[in-house]
Parts: C-alpha cells; sequence; structure tokens
C-alpha cells in the first residue's frame, strides 16, 4: 500500500525515507511477479510490454537527467553531495540536542535527521507532518512537498525557539549571508572543525542570545557588531 502512495506522488529520493531501502528489491519482484504470469498467458504481449517499459523507463530518466544541466540542483545526483548533507543534518540535530534547555524547539525544512537527533519538540516547516499546514493552499511553481510554508504567525503561536529552515552552515560567519532577524551560533564537528549556522527566532531575541552566550556557545549577532 505505502509503495503504491510513494508511486502516486512521484517517488520518494530524498534521504532519511525509511521506504528507499525496500524501493529497488520491491520493484524487482513485482517485476518478475508480473513476468512469470504474462509469459505463460501471453508469451508476445510479455516480450512487447518488458520492452516498452525499458524504453519508456530510460526515455523518462535520459529526460530528467539532462534537464539537470542547467538547474541548481544538479548536484543532487552525485552520492558525495547526500554524504555531505547527511554528515550536516545529523551534526545541526546533535549540536540542538546536546545544547537546548528543557522545553526550546525548533523548525526545519529538514525534518528528517534534524528532529531525529535533536530528540527536541520540531515543527516540519514544509507540513509533511502537521494538519494545519497540510491544509493551507497550494502555491503554484514548487514540485511535490515544497508547495506549502509554515507562515510567521503560526511559528509565533507555537512560540518556536530556533528557526533554522533549510540549514545553512558555512565555515566563516559573514554577517551579509544573513538574513533579517538571523544571527549565527558556532557549532564545532568532533573532527575539530568549526561551522556557522544561521539561525532566528520567534521568542525574544536578545534574552535567546544572552542564554546561548551562558551555555558557552559563541553567537555571531549583527546588530551587536
Amino acid at each position: 500500500m505505502y509503495l503504491s502512495y510513494v508511486t502516486a506522488i512521484g517517488g520518494g529520493f530524498m534521504e532519511f525515507r525509511m521506504l528507499d531501502v525496500v524501493i529497488g528489491p520491491a520493484s524487482l519482484l513485482i517485476v518478475t511477479a508480473l513476468w512469470s504470469t504474462l509469459r505463460f498467458l501471453m508469451p508476445s504481449f510479455a516480450t512487447v510490454s518488458a520492452l516498452a517499459v525499458v524504453i519508456v523507463g530510460a526515455s523518462i530518466g535520459l529526460n530528467g537527467g539532462m534537464r539537470f544541466e542547467d538547474r541548481a540542483h544538479k548536484v543532487m545526483t552525485r552520492a558525495e553531495m547526500w554524504e555531505e548533507s547527511t554528515k550536516a543534518w545529523i551534526l545541526v540535530g546533535q549540536f540542538f540536542g546536546r545544547t537546548a534547555l528543557h522545553g526550546e524547539s525548533l523548525a526545519t525544512t529538514a525534518a528528517g535527521a534534524i528532529p531525529y537527533f535533536s530528540k527536541l519538540p520540531s515543527l516540519d516547516q514544509l507540513g509533511l507532518n502537521d494538519r494545519f499546514i497540510a491544509r493551507l493552499p497550494q502555491a503554484e511553481g514548487h514540485g511535490v512537498g515544497h508547495q506549502k510554508i509554515a507562515p510567521e504567525a503560526y511559528l509565533v503561536e507555537r512560540k518556536i525557539t530556533f528557526v533554522i529552515g533549510h540549514p545553512r552552515l558555512y565555515l566563516q560567519p559573514k554577517i551579509e549571508r544573513l538574513q533579517p532577524g538571523e544571527f549565527f551560533v558556532r557549532i564545532e564537528d568532533p573532527s575539530g572543525i568549526t561551522f556557522f549556522l544561521a539561525v532566528r527566532t520567534t521568542l525574544d531575541r536578545e534574552v535567546l542570545i544572552a542564554s546561548l552566550r551562558d551555555r558557552g556557545i559563541l553567537v555571531v549577532d549583527p546588530d551587536q557588531s
């Protein structure tokens, strides 16, 4: 049933989707079962159907691959890109898991590894698991799963402590890369590499920054620079 759902919505290629590991074997089993059945019932039809599926599938894949060349996310086809994003999301989640106080929460569009490793109450800003956001009208021009976004008023209503959206990690805290209301917090990788994460909040900004500094976290605030 869930395999049918993933097929109906156009697939699930993203990391941290637990069904990914069985989609390949399940597809092979389905094709093998259909082939075995049709081979005895309609041998000619089975052969033609198999060739048609291969040709159509290859055409779709090639068409999508060629279109990646003029799009910013073409690097998503590289395995090393997935590996690096996975490490980054785990690092961010572990950071908040170590440093957040009781009752603090976060909101992110990368609501897979980050909530899992942080263990914090988390809001998926894209609303894939949020009833309120799921009922919002769709925005045009966005792909499946990205057609709705949590409005600012909803984040305020939920009193979200850390709003990180699609996490942006930098090696240097360049103020010009911050959006209005954001500040940088320093995250140190176990290997010793230091990153700076762009964060904003729906709570009292100055109080939160002071609290983070009391916890020994370096905060780079453009309003105080």
